[in-house]
Order: C-alpha cells, then sequence, then structure tokens
C-alpha cells in the first residue's frame, strides 16, 4: 500500500510540473518518474524482513542475510514466542551469536543446517539461556570464523547431548566454559574437527553431573594452555579418552578431573603435565586406570591419586610402583598403561595359590621355581599349559609383598607349609 500510493504521488507531482508550465517536456518527465518508482521499489524490499514467525506453531525462519540484533530489537516480534527455529536455504548470518540466538528462551527445537555460518565470529554464550533445548545438531558445520566459543552451552537446564563432529573449528580459541553447568547433559560429540588455535579449555564440562561420554576421537589439538576444571564435577563419567590432546601443561591443571566420583579409566598418553597442582585428580576413588605418554615423567602426590592398594604397569603386574602413602607417588619413563590393585580385589586374593587352584601347598612354591628358572616356558606368557597366570604372580608375591616373584617367595610358601609362618604374606 506504501509503495502504491509513494508512485500515486510521484507520477501526480510530475503531471503537476507539466500543468505548471515548466520548460520540461513530456519525454523529459517519464524517465524522472520511472527513477522515482524504481527507488520507492529498492526502498519496499529494503524493508522486508530477514524472517517470517508462524503465530500459530511458533516457528522462526530466518532468510536472507540475517542480522540478529536486528530481529531482537524488532517490537513486533515476541521471542517467548519462539518453538522452534529453522532457516532457509541460501540464510546467511553476520558475525556476532553472542547473547542473541539465547534469547529465544522457550525455543525446543533449532535447524540451521541450510544457514551459512562461516562469517560468524563470536558464538559466546550463543545458545546458554535455551532452557527448553534438549538437543543440539552442529556437526559438519563451517564454523571457521569463530574465534569464541565460550560459555556457548552453559547453563542449559535440559540439553541431554550436543553434536558438532566433523565441524571447521580452526580459528576457535577459547572453549572455556563451553558446556559447563548443564544438569542433564550426557553426550559430547566433538570428534574429527578441525582445530589449530584452541588456548583455553577450562571448565569446559564442569559441574555436568549426568555428562557419560565425550568424544574427540580424530580431533587433534595442540598447544592447549588451560585445562584446570575441565571434568571438575562430572560425576558420571566413567573413561575420559584425551589422547588427541597434544600439549604441555605447566600450572593450569588445577581440578581438572576433581571429584569424578565414577571415573575408572583416564587416557592422557599425549599430554605432558610438568607439574601438578591441587586437586588434579581429587575425589577420584573409583580410578583404575591411567595412560601416560613418553612426556609424562612421574606421578607426584600433588596430582591426588589415590593409591589404595597400588599402582602397578601393565609391563610388570608383579611389581606396585606406587609407594606405601595415601596417594600414588611413581615414576614413568616411555608410555605405559598403569593399574590400580582395588583394595576390594586386594582381600580376594588367596597368598601363596600360586596356581591358582584354591588351595596352598608344595605345587605353588614349584610353580614359582620353574618360573624363575625358566620363564619362557612357565612364567606369565609361557608355552606350557601350566604356566603362572598374573593373578598367580599377585598371590604367589608373599616375600617382600609388592616386589614381584623372586624365588624368597617358594620359601617361603614353604615356611609357612611347616607352620613356621602363621600367616602369608611373610
Amino acid at each position: 500500500m506504501k509503495f502504491k500510493n509513494l508512485v500515486k504521488k510521484s507520477a501526480a507531482a510530475s503531471v503537476s510540473l507539466c500543468m505548471l508550465g515548466s520548460a520540461m517536456s513530456f519525454n523529459a518527465i517519464i524517465p524522472d518518474v520511472c527513477s522515482v518508482v524504481a527507488h520507492a521499489a529498492d526502498a519496499e524490499k529494503t524493508e522486508e524482513k530477514s524472517y517470517s514467525f508462524n503465530e500459530e506453531t511458533g516457528e522462526l525462519t530466518f532468510k536472507g542475510s540475517v542480522e540478529l540484533l536486528a530481529i531482537i530489537q524488532d517490537s513486533s516480534l515476541d521471542l517467548e514466542k519462539v518453538k522452534s527455529i529453522t532457516a532457509e536455504k541460501g540464510t546467511v548470518f553476520d558475525n556476532d551469536f553472542r547473547n542473541i540466538i539465547d534469547l529465544y528462551s522457550n525455543c525446543e527445537s533449532i535447524d540451521l543446517k541450510n544457514a551459512d555460518l562461516s562469517g560468524v565470529q563470536n558464538m559466546s554464550h550463543a545458545f546458554s539461556a535455551l532452557n527448553s533445548l534438549v538437543s543440539v545438531d552442529m556437526s559438519g558445520r563451517d564454523l571457521s570464523g569463530v574465534k569464541d566459543l565460550s560459555h556457548a552451552f552453559a547453563g542449559m537446564d535440559s540439553l541431554v547431548s550436543v553434536d558438532m563432529s566433523g565441524c571447521d573449528l580452526s580459528n576457535v580459541t577459547d572453549m572455556s566454559t563451553m558446556f559447563s553447568y548443564c544438569p542433564e547433559l550426557t553426550t559430547v560429540n566433538l570428534s574429527n574437527c578441525s582445530t589449530n588455535s584452541i588456548k583455553n579449555m577450562s571448565n569446559m564440562f564442569g559441574n555436568c553431573p549426568k555428562l557419560s561420554s565425550v568424544d574427540f576421537s580424530g580431533t587433534e589439538i595442540e598447544g592447549v594452555e588451560k585445562i584446570n576444571t575441565m571434568f571438575s564435577r562430572c560425576e558420571s563419567i566413567k573413561s575420559i579418552d584425551l589422547s588427541s590432546i597434544k600439549t604441555t601443561i605447566d600450572t593450569d591443571n588445577f581440578g581438572l578431573f576433581f571429584k569424578c566420583s565414577s571415573l575408572e579409566s583416564i587416557d592422557l598418553s599425549n599430554m605432558v603435565i610438568s607439574r601438578y597442582t591441587p586437586q588434579f585428580i581429587q575425589f577420584c576413588d573409583n580410578i583404575k586406570e591411567i595412560k601416560l605418554g613418553e612426556g609424562a615423567t612421574e606421578i607426584t602426590d600433588n596430582a591426588f591419586l589415590k593409591n589404595g592398594s597400588g599402582w602397578v604397569n601393565l609391563k610388570d603386574k608383579t611389581k606396585v610402583i606406587s609407594g606405601n602413602g595415601i596417594y600414588a607417588v611413581f615414576k614413568n619413563e616411555g608410555a605405559n598403561t598403569y593399574i590400580r590393585l582395588d583394595s576390594d580385589e586386594k582381600t580376594d586374593i588367596l597368598y601363596g595359590d600360586a596356581n591358582c587352584d584354591g588351595i596352598v601347598d608344595l605345587s605353588d612354591a614349584v610353580i614359582i621355581m620353574q618360573a624363575q628358572s625358566n620363564p619362557a616356558k612357565f612364567g606369565e606368557n609361557g608355552s606350557d599349559l601350566t604356566h603362572m597366570t598374573a593373578q598367580g604372580i599377585i598371590n604367589g608375591d608373599v616375600s617382600g609383598n609388592g616386589d614381584g616373584i623372586t624365588s624368597k617367595d617358594a620359601l617361603t610358601i614353604q615356611k609357612y607349609l611347616l607352620g613356621l609362618l602363621l600367616e602369608l604374606p611373610e
């Protein structure tokens, strides 16, 4: 209507000029009219909104070139009525997602697979207040322009899963607090992403009590400087594989796994911790396995790694190497996997039963002597069917318990059988 009125007024003005005796010819007037009409059409196009909203379904659809800030400032759109967000093919977003998408607080689903996000630079707090959103699928997206992902999904009350597998994150430097404080979050997929610049991953998953799976497979991350409280208080996760993170961390590792009470295994095989800061792995009482790489030289008591009944290297399970303190302390050379001898398992050991037949007798001393004299045949990986097993080695370590199988263990078993010792180990 505005456009039609403008055309009418423009034409009328031109005709009036003629009637007033203007020196211009009619042929000169016509191009002027066309020019005015063209400008009016451009104005009409400029006024066209970069979104549409279905009041009945609550669906907000982005289209064309989108300036998110301009949309939220549009008083005709009630943000609280938005239930879902989609984007038409060819939609291009401007460079700032920060604190904008999250204003659609009642949104339950987001589908941006048709949108071009390559020009977005800031996604800090992008979705953080969408408390009705259950899942986010950003897999395969070109986010090569993004530098800041801090707090992107933080504090989302209903969020259960996030898939960012295959994303181009090559310029992202900050992922701190990215998924933290999400009480229902269980799964995060960050596999096969392109990364070159990440420096800060501190508190990335902190305080996500139901988090059970984080996948970094195929994503190589080098040069990270901060990982403190990265998994702090993730009370449900049982296994954390950080082998894709290749970096040397000096001091910013405080509380990395603090209070991960269900955690059983950790892979740090490509990470070098030059100095452990307090609470690195404190209150992780169920941890049973830790993998260290060539660059890791030791585990110190500052790591707060519970010692339990002792830690052994899988390459030599007969020797406890972690000392007698509350927290494990041991040196590391090369790439190794260490396991903890749990107290529960320790109480089930029948000391002296080196051949694992359920009783302690002279045959146990014999198998120990055979393993010592001919390990290729009777050792743990021996060729004979009666060779010693890993459990038999633990059972048979009764003299100087923790130093592995020796001929002294065979002698101690004989002393026990003769009544010279009342119990085993010695």
